[in-house]
C-alpha cells in the first residue's frame, strides 16, 4: 500500500511537472555536473560524489511531495532536452544522475520535437562514449580461492567453459555489489536502450566477453528482459545464455507457463549458433524451472535423433531425486505439445538410460542405500511403463517381488547390501505400480505376492527399516490393493 502510495504521487508529479517551475537547487547542481570534465565525471571523483549525495538528499526529501517531485521532474527535463537538442552527452549524464534516483521511463519524458536524426546522432555519441569505457573486475588483496576461480573465469573465456566463467560471475554476486560498480554508466546503458533500441542491440552484440555482458544486462527488469529474448536479431550466444539466466533468476515473478516460449526462442537461438554450447547451458540452468519449461518445448520440436544426442548428454542419474520436479516439468510440457508416439520416443530414451543406470547399482558393491532409489526420472519411467503392454507391467513386478521373497538365495556380501538390494527390487516395484494403477490392471497373483511380503515379519525386521518407508507402502497400497 505503502509503495502504491509513492507511486501514485510519482504519476502525480509527473503530470504537474509540464506546468511547474525548475528547482533552482537542483538546476544549480546539474549545473555544476555539467562543467565537469567528462572523464571526471564518469569516474565519480570525490567533488562528483558530494553532488551526486546532494541530488540523491533532494530526491529523497521530495519523494512523497507532488509538487517538489515536479520540480525537480521539470528540471531533469531541461537537461534532457539540452542534452538531445545539442548532442551534449554531459547534459544527458546529468539528467540521469537525478533519473537513476527517480527511475521515470524515458517515453513519459521524451520531447515530441526530437527527430530521428537527433536520436540516430545522441545514440551514436553514446555508443562511441561507451566503447570508452574499460569493464573489468579487480579484487583486492585476492585470497587462493580468489585467484584460482579468477584463472579459471579467464582461461574458461579462452575454452569457451560455461562452469569456469560463471563460477567466478556468481561468486562475485553473492559476495557484495557483484558488477554493479558504476550506477551511472548502468543507467546510461538502459536509456541507450529505451532512446535506440536496434543501436543497443548492435552494442550487445558486439561486446567482448562475459564480464562486459553481465554489466550491461544487469540492471534490466523482467519485461526488458522477456523483450530481449524475443529478439531474433541477438545472435550473440553469451548474451542469450546470460538473458536466460537473468531471466531464471527472476522466475518467481512471472507466470512461467505464459513466458516458456520466449526461453524456447532463446535455446533455439543458442542450438542453432553452436550445439556444445547449449549443452552446457541447460546442464549449468538444469535447476530453473522456466528453462525446463522452455527446454521441455524445445525438445518436443526435434526429431527424434536430436533429442536422443541431447539427453544422452544432459541426464544426470544418481542417487538422489532433488530435481525431479524440474525434470517433470519437461516430461509434462512435452507430452501436452507432441503426438502420442513421440511421446513414447521419447521416455523409451530416458527410461533405457535409467535401466542400465539401475542395472549398474545392483553390481556396485560400494553402494548402501537407506532409501527408495527414484532419480530425477522417475515419472520418465512411470510415463514408459504406461505405454507397455499389461503382460510385460505383471511380470516386471512378479520379477520384482520374487527377487524380494528369495533375497537368501541371491548372494550378496553382507547384511548391508542384501538390504541395498532388497531397496533396489522395492524402488522398480514402486514405480512400476504407478503404471498398475493408471491402466486398471487387477492380478490377483500380484496382490497377494505384494502382501504376503509386506506382512512378512522377518523381512520387516531385517531389510523394511526404510527412511519414510511408511510414505512408500501406503502409497502402494493404494495402488495395488
Amino acid at each position: 500500500m505503502y509503495c502504491m502510495e509513492a507511486q501514485e504521487i510519482k504519476e502525480k508529479a509527473l503530470a504537474l511537472s509540464h506546468s511547474s517551475e525548475t528547482s533552482s537547487e537542483l538546476f544549480s547542481l546539474l549545473e555544476e555536473l555539467e562543467a565537469i570534465e567528462l572523464e571526471n565525471f564518469l569516474q565519480k571523483d570525490d567533488y562528483v560524489k558530494n553532488i551526486d549525495h546532494s541530488i540523491r538528499q533532494l530526491c529523497v526529501s521530495s519523494i512523497y511531495d507532488s509538487e517538489r517531485l515536479a520540480e525537480l521532474i521539470a528540471t531533469m527535463r531541461v537537461f534532457l532536452v539540452k542534452g538531445l537538442d545539442e548532442s551534449n552527452m554531459k547534459a544527458v549524464l546529468s539528467f540521469l544522475s537525478i533519473n537513476c534516483y527517480l527511475n521515470i521511463e524515458l517515453n513519459k519524458l521524451m520531447p515530441s520535437h526530437i527527430t530521428q536524426e537527433q536520436i540516430d546522432n545522441n545514440s551514436s555519441l553514446i555508443v562511441r562514449l561507451l566503447s570508452t569505457i574499460k569493464v573489468e573486475t579487480r579484487i583486492e588483496g585476492k585470497s587462493y580461492f580468489e585467484e584460482n576461480l579468477l584463472a579459471k573465469h579467464l582461461d574458461g573465456l579462452k575454452t569457451e567453459n560455461l562452469n569456469d566463467v560463471y563460477d567466478f560471475v556468481e561468486a562475485l554476486e553473492r559476495g557484495g555489489k557483484g558488477f554493479h560498480f558504476n550506477y551511472l554508466l548502468e543507467n546510461l546503458i538502459y536509456f541507450l536502450y529505451e532512446l535506440d533500441y536496434s543501436k543497443f542491440i548492435e552494442v550487445l552484440n558486439s561486446l567482448p566477453n562475459t564480464q562486459y555482458i553481465v554489466f550491461y544486462l544487469q540492471s534490466f527488469d523482467i519485461d526488458g528482459l522477456l523483450r530481449l529474448s524475443d529478439d531474433a536479431k541477438i545472435d550473440n550466444k553469451w548474451v542469450n545464455f546470460e538473458i536466460v539466466r537473468n531471466i531464471s533468476e527472476k522466475e518467481n515473478n512471472i507466470d512461467l507457463e505464459l513466458y516458456s516460449m520466449q526461453i524456447k526462442s532463446l535455446l533455439e537461438r543458442i542450438y542453432e549458433t553452436d550445439k556444445g554450447f547449449f549443452r552446457q547451458v541447460i546442464k549449468y540452468l538444469h535447476r530453473s524451472n522456466i528453462l525446463s519449461l522452455g527446454l521441455g518445448l524445445f525438445l518436443s520440436s526435434l526429431p527424434e535423433n536430436s533429442i536422443k544426442a541431447i539427453l544422452d548428454d544432459f541426464i544426470d542419474l544418481n542417487t538422489n531425486n532433488f530435481f525431479i520436479d524440474q525434470r517433470t516439468q519437461i516430461l509434462d510440457i512435452f507430452k501436452e505439445k507432441s503426438s502420442v508416439e513421440n511421446f513414447k520416443l521419447f521416455v523409451e530414451i530416458v527410461y533405457l538410460k535409467w535401466k542400465l543406470y539401475f542395472e549398474n547399482q545392483y553390481r556396485e558393491q560400494e553402494l548402501y542405500l537407506l532409501d527408495f532409489l527414484l532419480t530425477d526420472y522417475a515419472n520418465y519411467v512411470v510415463a514408459y511403463y504406461y505405454y507397455q503392454p499389461v503382460e510385460v507391467i505383471e511380470d516386471q513386478m512378479q520379477y520384482f517381488l520374487n527377487n524380494i521373497m528369495n533375497i537368501d538365495s541371491i548372494w550378496c556380501k553382507d547384511i548391508s547390501k542384501m538390504k541395498t538390494n532388497i531397496v533396489l527390487n522395492l524402488s522398480h516395484f514402486y514405480l512400476l505400480s504407478f503404471a498398475y494403477k493408471a491402466n486398471s490392471i487387477s492380478s490377483k497373483k500380484i496382490e497377494e505376492l505384494y502382501t504376503k511380503i509386506k506382512n512378512d515379519e522377518i523381512l520387516k525386521q531385517r531389510f523394511f527399516q526404510i527412511k519414510d518407508g511408511s510414505a512408500y507402502w501406503q502409497k502402494m497400497d493404494s495402488n495395488i490393493l
